[in-house]
Protein backbone atom coordinates (compact mmCIF):
# COMPACT_ATOMS: atom_id res chain seq x y z
CA UNK A 1 0.00 0.00 0.00
CA UNK A 2 1.43 3.52 -1.36
CA UNK A 3 0.42 6.67 0.57
CA UNK A 4 1.15 10.29 -0.60
CA UNK A 5 0.79 12.33 2.21
CA UNK A 6 0.77 15.91 1.73
CA UNK A 7 1.33 18.94 4.56
CA UNK A 8 1.18 22.57 3.30
CA UNK A 9 4.79 24.81 3.33
CA UNK A 10 6.11 24.24 7.09
CA UNK A 11 6.07 27.88 7.79
CA UNK A 12 5.04 27.07 11.51
CA UNK A 13 5.03 24.00 13.48
CA UNK A 14 2.57 23.05 15.29
CA UNK A 15 0.01 19.52 15.85
CA UNK A 16 -0.68 19.37 12.31
CA UNK A 17 3.07 19.24 11.70
CA UNK A 18 3.76 17.11 14.36
CA UNK A 19 0.88 14.69 13.28
CA UNK A 20 2.15 14.62 9.85
CA UNK A 21 5.77 13.79 10.76
CA UNK A 22 4.70 10.62 13.11
CA UNK A 23 1.92 9.83 11.45
CA UNK A 24 3.97 8.81 8.34
CA UNK A 25 7.22 7.46 10.30
CA UNK A 26 4.43 5.13 12.29
CA UNK A 27 3.14 3.99 9.07
CA UNK A 28 6.35 2.95 7.59
CA UNK A 29 7.06 1.10 10.77
CA UNK A 30 3.92 -0.85 10.44
CA UNK A 31 4.95 -1.96 6.66
CA UNK A 32 3.27 1.02 4.33
CA UNK A 33 4.94 2.96 2.00
CA UNK A 34 4.89 6.68 2.31
CA UNK A 35 5.85 9.47 0.16
CA UNK A 36 5.57 12.38 2.40
CA UNK A 37 4.66 16.00 -0.25
CA UNK A 38 4.92 19.65 0.36
CA UNK A 39 5.58 22.69 -1.51
CA UNK A 40 7.97 25.32 -0.69
CA UNK A 41 6.94 29.04 -1.04
CA UNK A 42 8.55 30.52 -4.39
CA UNK A 43 9.73 34.16 -3.43
CA UNK A 44 9.90 34.49 -7.25
CA UNK A 45 6.28 34.50 -7.88
CA UNK A 46 4.83 37.88 -8.27
CA UNK A 47 1.21 37.95 -6.85
CA UNK A 48 -0.35 35.69 -3.80
CA UNK A 49 -3.14 34.93 -6.20
CA UNK A 50 -0.29 33.00 -8.59
CA UNK A 51 1.45 31.33 -5.62
CA UNK A 52 -1.87 29.80 -4.19
CA UNK A 53 -4.17 28.97 -6.97
CA UNK A 54 -2.91 26.88 -9.56
CA UNK A 55 0.42 27.34 -12.05
CA UNK A 56 3.19 25.25 -11.31
CA UNK A 57 1.62 23.52 -7.70
CA UNK A 58 -1.34 21.58 -10.34
CA UNK A 59 1.85 20.13 -12.83
CA UNK A 60 4.31 19.27 -9.49
CA UNK A 61 1.69 17.30 -7.54
CA UNK A 62 0.69 15.56 -10.93
CA UNK A 63 4.31 14.47 -11.03
CA UNK A 64 4.56 13.55 -7.88
CA UNK A 65 2.01 11.25 -7.96
CA UNK A 66 3.25 9.72 -11.78
CA UNK A 67 6.27 8.81 -10.00
CA UNK A 68 5.27 7.65 -6.98
CA UNK A 69 2.37 6.08 -8.17
CA UNK A 70 0.13 6.01 -4.58
CA UNK A 71 -2.70 4.10 -3.75
CA UNK A 72 -3.99 7.14 -2.16
CA UNK A 73 -3.56 10.71 -1.40
CA UNK A 74 -4.54 11.87 2.07
CA UNK A 75 -4.15 15.66 2.73
CA UNK A 76 -3.13 16.81 6.31
CA UNK A 77 -3.08 20.56 6.29
CA UNK A 78 -4.13 21.28 2.81
CA UNK A 79 -5.27 25.34 3.06
CA UNK A 80 -2.62 27.36 1.30
CA UNK A 81 -2.65 25.84 -1.90
CA UNK A 82 -5.66 24.53 -1.69
CA UNK A 83 -7.46 25.71 -5.54
CA UNK A 84 -4.57 24.06 -7.15
CA UNK A 85 -4.29 20.46 -5.27
CA UNK A 86 -7.99 20.64 -5.94
CA UNK A 87 -6.99 20.99 -9.95
CA UNK A 88 -4.60 18.30 -9.65
CA UNK A 89 -6.86 15.68 -7.79
CA UNK A 90 -9.33 16.20 -10.68
CA UNK A 91 -6.63 15.23 -13.15
CA UNK A 92 -5.11 12.10 -11.25
CA UNK A 93 -8.53 10.92 -10.24
CA UNK A 94 -7.20 8.80 -7.06
CA UNK A 95 -9.23 8.40 -3.74
CA UNK A 96 -8.42 10.87 -1.27
CA UNK A 97 -8.90 11.36 2.05
CA UNK A 98 -8.29 14.62 4.86
CA UNK A 99 -7.76 15.31 8.32
CA UNK A 100 -9.13 18.46 9.79
CA UNK A 101 -7.33 19.94 11.98
CA UNK A 102 -8.21 23.40 13.37
CA UNK A 103 -11.97 24.49 13.80
CA UNK A 104 -11.62 27.26 12.20
CA UNK A 105 -10.90 25.25 8.68
CA UNK A 106 -13.70 22.74 8.84
CA UNK A 107 -14.88 22.62 5.36
CA UNK A 108 -18.29 22.04 5.81
CA UNK A 109 -21.28 24.84 6.41
CA UNK A 110 -22.24 23.68 9.90
CA UNK A 111 -22.59 27.05 11.33
CA UNK A 112 -22.91 31.22 9.60
CA UNK A 113 -18.53 31.27 9.32
CA UNK A 114 -19.00 27.86 7.98
CA UNK A 115 -21.59 28.86 4.74
CA UNK A 116 -19.34 32.14 4.22
CA UNK A 117 -16.25 30.06 4.04
CA UNK A 118 -17.94 27.08 2.08
CA UNK A 119 -19.07 30.08 -0.56
CA UNK A 120 -15.50 32.19 -0.87
CA UNK A 121 -13.68 28.99 -1.09
CA UNK A 122 -15.57 26.41 -2.60
CA UNK A 123 -11.75 24.38 -3.16
CA UNK A 124 -11.22 23.80 0.45
CA UNK A 125 -13.28 20.56 0.18
CA UNK A 126 -11.19 18.28 -2.10
CA UNK A 127 -11.18 15.22 -0.28
CA UNK A 128 -14.33 12.04 -0.53
CA UNK A 129 -13.29 11.32 3.00
CA UNK A 130 -12.38 13.04 6.34
CA UNK A 131 -10.74 12.28 9.79
CA UNK A 132 -11.31 14.47 12.60
CA UNK A 133 -9.47 13.65 16.31
CA UNK A 134 -12.19 15.07 18.25
CA UNK A 135 -15.37 12.97 19.18
CA UNK A 136 -17.06 16.09 19.86
CA UNK A 137 -16.82 17.27 16.71
CA UNK A 138 -17.28 13.65 14.95
CA UNK A 139 -20.62 13.87 16.51
CA UNK A 140 -21.29 17.47 15.62
CA UNK A 141 -20.49 16.93 12.00
CA UNK A 142 -22.72 13.55 11.90
CA UNK A 143 -25.84 15.89 13.21
CA UNK A 144 -25.01 18.04 10.67
CA UNK A 145 -25.39 15.33 7.98
CA UNK A 146 -21.89 15.13 6.91
CA UNK A 147 -22.12 10.99 6.45
CA UNK A 148 -18.13 10.11 4.96
CA UNK A 149 -16.57 11.21 8.21
CA UNK A 150 -14.38 8.89 10.75
CA UNK A 151 -13.25 9.71 14.53
CA UNK A 152 -9.74 8.66 14.41
CA UNK A 153 -7.88 10.34 18.08
CA UNK A 154 -4.20 11.89 17.58
CA UNK A 155 -1.77 10.35 19.63
CA UNK A 156 1.85 11.36 21.27
CA UNK A 157 4.73 9.86 19.97
CA UNK A 158 6.06 7.27 22.71
CA UNK A 159 10.00 8.04 22.11
CA UNK A 160 9.59 11.76 21.98
CA UNK A 161 7.64 12.41 25.18
CA UNK A 162 8.63 10.20 27.72
CA UNK A 163 7.16 10.66 32.18
CA UNK A 164 9.45 13.15 33.89
CA UNK A 165 9.95 11.58 37.44
CA UNK A 166 11.93 13.97 38.70
CA UNK A 167 9.05 16.84 38.61
CA UNK A 168 9.98 19.68 40.50
CA UNK A 169 6.96 20.11 43.00
CA UNK A 170 7.94 23.71 44.87
CA UNK A 171 8.60 25.39 41.36
CA UNK A 172 6.96 28.53 40.06
CA UNK A 173 7.43 28.27 36.16
CA UNK A 174 4.77 28.60 34.09
CA UNK A 175 5.31 27.80 30.20
CA UNK A 176 2.71 28.18 27.41
CA UNK A 177 3.41 26.72 24.60
CA UNK A 178 1.81 27.65 20.81
CA UNK A 179 1.18 30.32 18.16
CA UNK A 180 1.01 34.26 19.24
CA UNK A 181 -2.47 34.88 17.74
CA UNK A 182 -5.67 36.41 19.95
CA UNK A 183 -7.84 32.87 19.60
CA UNK A 184 -4.61 31.30 21.44
CA UNK A 185 -5.87 33.46 24.59
CA UNK A 186 -2.48 34.61 24.95
CA UNK A 187 -4.26 38.41 26.03
CA UNK A 188 -5.62 36.17 28.93
CA UNK A 189 -2.42 34.75 30.06
CA UNK A 190 -0.60 38.40 29.89
CA UNK A 191 -3.10 39.62 32.03
CA UNK A 192 -3.36 36.83 34.60
CA UNK A 193 0.32 37.03 34.94
CA UNK A 194 -0.65 40.71 35.54
CA UNK A 195 -2.55 40.24 38.79
CA UNK A 196 -0.35 37.33 39.73
CA UNK A 197 3.16 39.05 39.88
CA UNK A 198 1.20 41.87 41.91
CA UNK A 199 1.57 39.08 44.70
CA UNK A 200 4.00 36.91 43.92
CA UNK A 201 6.79 38.48 41.91
CA UNK A 202 8.88 35.47 41.52
CA UNK A 203 6.94 33.84 39.36
CA UNK A 204 8.31 33.18 35.71
CA UNK A 205 5.99 32.61 32.65
CA UNK A 206 8.17 31.13 29.04
CA UNK A 207 6.39 31.57 26.03
CA UNK A 208 7.38 29.23 23.05
CA UNK A 209 6.02 29.86 19.70
CA UNK A 210 5.61 32.68 16.66
CA UNK A 211 2.54 34.78 15.63
CA UNK A 212 1.50 37.78 13.99
CA UNK A 213 1.33 39.57 17.98
CA UNK A 214 4.99 39.09 18.58
CA UNK A 215 5.47 42.69 18.18
CA UNK A 216 2.58 43.79 20.06
CA UNK A 217 3.43 41.39 23.07
CA UNK A 218 6.83 42.83 23.52
CA UNK A 219 5.51 45.98 23.55
CA UNK A 220 2.42 45.27 26.29
CA UNK A 221 5.16 43.23 28.19
CA UNK A 222 7.61 46.73 28.52
CA UNK A 223 4.65 48.99 29.51
CA UNK A 224 3.06 46.51 32.01
CA UNK A 225 6.36 46.15 33.71
CA UNK A 226 6.69 42.53 32.59
CA UNK A 227 9.67 42.00 30.34
CA UNK A 228 12.03 40.17 33.76
CA UNK A 229 9.02 37.65 34.15
CA UNK A 230 7.76 37.26 31.02
CA UNK A 231 10.55 35.52 28.74
CA UNK A 232 9.31 35.36 24.70
CA UNK A 233 11.63 32.42 23.86
CA UNK A 234 10.64 32.10 19.91
CA UNK A 235 9.96 28.98 18.01
CA UNK A 236 11.39 25.41 19.40
CA UNK A 237 11.99 21.95 18.01
CA UNK A 238 10.31 19.06 19.83
CA UNK A 239 13.50 18.29 21.60
CA UNK A 240 13.89 21.64 23.11
CA UNK A 241 10.63 21.57 23.93
CA UNK A 242 10.82 18.47 25.83
CA UNK A 243 13.61 20.33 27.65
CA UNK A 244 11.24 22.95 29.04
CA UNK A 245 8.21 20.81 29.89
CA UNK A 246 11.01 19.17 31.99
CA UNK A 247 11.23 22.53 34.03
CA UNK A 248 8.03 23.90 34.03
CA UNK A 249 5.49 23.78 36.63
CA UNK A 250 2.74 24.06 35.04
CA UNK A 251 2.14 24.26 31.39
CA UNK A 252 -1.27 26.87 30.60
CA UNK A 253 -3.69 26.57 27.57
CA UNK A 254 -5.81 29.78 27.24
CA UNK A 255 -7.98 29.32 24.20
CA UNK A 256 -10.74 31.67 23.72
CA UNK A 257 -12.13 29.56 21.04
CA UNK A 258 -12.67 25.54 20.09
CA UNK A 259 -9.70 23.88 19.88
CA UNK A 260 -9.97 20.45 17.24
CA UNK A 261 -8.05 18.50 20.00
CA UNK A 262 -5.32 20.60 20.92
CA UNK A 263 -2.01 18.27 20.81
CA UNK A 264 0.72 19.92 22.81
CA UNK A 265 -1.90 19.27 26.38
CA UNK A 266 -1.54 15.94 25.51
CA UNK A 267 2.59 16.05 24.92
CA UNK A 268 2.71 18.01 28.27
CA UNK A 269 0.94 15.08 29.99
CA UNK A 270 2.99 12.27 28.68
CA UNK A 271 5.79 14.26 29.65
CA UNK A 272 4.44 14.84 33.18
CA UNK A 273 3.52 18.34 33.19
CA UNK A 274 0.58 19.40 34.77
CA UNK A 275 -1.91 21.24 32.03
CA UNK A 276 -4.38 24.10 32.77
CA UNK A 277 -6.41 24.66 30.41
CA UNK A 278 -9.62 26.80 28.53
CA UNK A 279 -12.60 24.71 29.23
CA UNK A 280 -13.78 24.16 25.36
CA UNK A 281 -14.49 21.61 22.65
CA UNK A 282 -11.72 19.51 22.11
CA UNK A 283 -9.73 20.29 25.18
CA UNK A 284 -11.99 19.09 27.37
CA UNK A 285 -11.69 15.61 25.48
CA UNK A 286 -8.30 14.87 27.92
CA UNK A 287 -7.88 17.38 30.19
CA UNK A 288 -10.90 16.72 32.56
CA UNK A 289 -11.32 18.96 35.37
CA UNK A 290 -9.64 17.64 38.49
CA UNK A 291 -9.12 14.47 37.73
CA UNK A 292 -6.61 14.72 34.80
CA UNK A 293 -6.04 18.34 34.61
CA UNK A 294 -7.30 21.68 35.60
CA UNK A 295 -9.99 24.03 33.68
CA UNK A 296 -10.59 26.88 33.67
CA UNK A 297 -13.62 29.35 31.85
CA UNK A 298 -11.98 30.60 28.52
CA UNK A 299 -11.40 34.47 28.48
CA UNK A 300 -11.05 34.95 32.21
CA UNK A 301 -8.04 35.90 32.86
CA UNK A 302 -8.74 36.61 36.94
CA UNK A 303 -10.19 32.97 37.03
CA UNK A 304 -6.74 31.54 35.14
CA UNK A 305 -4.79 33.69 37.92
CA UNK A 306 -6.65 31.93 40.62
CA UNK A 307 -6.44 28.48 39.21
CA UNK A 308 -2.48 28.48 38.66
CA UNK A 309 -2.52 30.23 42.74
CA UNK A 310 -4.38 27.04 43.84
CA UNK A 311 -2.13 24.52 41.69
CA UNK A 312 0.97 26.18 42.53
CA UNK A 313 0.83 26.20 46.07
CA UNK A 314 -1.07 22.26 46.10
CA UNK A 315 2.03 20.15 45.10
CA UNK A 316 0.00 16.96 45.66
CA UNK A 317 -2.53 17.96 43.62
CA UNK A 318 -0.25 18.52 40.63
CA UNK A 319 1.36 15.15 41.22
CA UNK A 320 -2.10 13.55 41.23
CA UNK A 321 -2.98 15.38 38.12
CA UNK A 322 0.17 14.40 36.19
CA UNK A 323 0.09 10.36 37.62
CA UNK A 324 -3.65 10.82 36.25
CA UNK A 325 -3.53 11.97 33.20
CA UNK A 326 -0.42 9.66 32.14
CA UNK A 327 -2.67 6.79 32.44
CA UNK A 328 -5.18 8.27 30.55
CA UNK A 329 -2.57 9.18 27.50
CA UNK A 330 -1.53 5.53 27.90
CA UNK A 331 -5.12 4.24 27.10
CA UNK A 332 -6.64 6.89 24.96
CA UNK A 333 -4.34 8.28 22.79
CA UNK A 334 -2.13 5.08 21.94
CA UNK A 335 -0.09 5.28 18.83
CA UNK A 336 -0.66 1.76 17.76
CA UNK A 337 -4.88 2.25 18.11
CA UNK A 338 -4.75 5.01 16.27
CA UNK A 339 -2.51 4.20 13.14
CA UNK A 340 -4.19 0.55 12.99
CA UNK A 341 -7.27 2.57 12.49
CA UNK A 342 -5.93 4.89 10.05
CA UNK A 343 -4.71 1.40 8.14
CA UNK A 344 -8.00 -0.02 8.16
CA UNK A 345 -9.41 3.22 6.34
CA UNK A 346 -6.74 3.47 3.99
CA UNK A 347 -7.39 -0.71 3.50
CA UNK A 348 -11.29 0.26 3.04
CA UNK A 349 -11.06 2.72 0.64
CA UNK A 350 -9.05 1.51 -1.84
CA UNK A 351 -10.89 -1.97 -1.47
CA UNK A 352 -14.09 0.14 -2.20
CA UNK A 353 -12.41 2.15 -5.08
CA UNK A 354 -11.41 -1.21 -6.79
CA UNK A 355 -14.80 -2.64 -6.81
CA UNK A 356 -16.28 0.28 -8.90
CA UNK A 357 -16.61 -0.20 -12.55
CA UNK A 358 -14.12 1.59 -14.85
CA UNK A 359 -16.95 3.18 -16.52
CA UNK A 360 -18.54 4.65 -13.27
CA UNK A 361 -14.93 5.54 -12.99
CA UNK A 362 -14.48 7.32 -16.15
CA UNK A 363 -18.03 9.12 -15.93
CA UNK A 364 -17.43 10.49 -12.46
CA UNK A 365 -14.46 12.19 -13.45
CA UNK A 366 -15.10 15.80 -13.32
CA UNK A 367 -14.18 18.30 -15.93
CA UNK A 368 -11.22 20.25 -15.57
Amino acid sequence: MKILFYNDPQLEFGGAETYWHDTAYFLVKNGVEVQKLSFEPDQNQHTWFSKVAHGPIVEQFCQAVRQFKPDLIHLNKNLLYAAGIKKALQKVNLPTIATVHDYYTIPFAINGRNHLKKRLFPFRICAQVHIVPSCHYYSKLKKHGVSDIHYIPHFVHPEKWTFNENYEGTGKKLLYVGRLEKQKGIWVLLEAMRILIKHDPGLQLIIIGQGSLERQIRSFLAHAGLHKQVVLAGGKQHHEVRQYFEQATLLIMPSIEDEMLGLVGLEAQASGLPVIASDLAGIREWCRHQATGWTVKPGHAFELAQAIRHLLADPLLRQNLRHQARVQVAREFDVGVSIQSLIRLYRQIIQSRQEIPVSTLVQAIPST
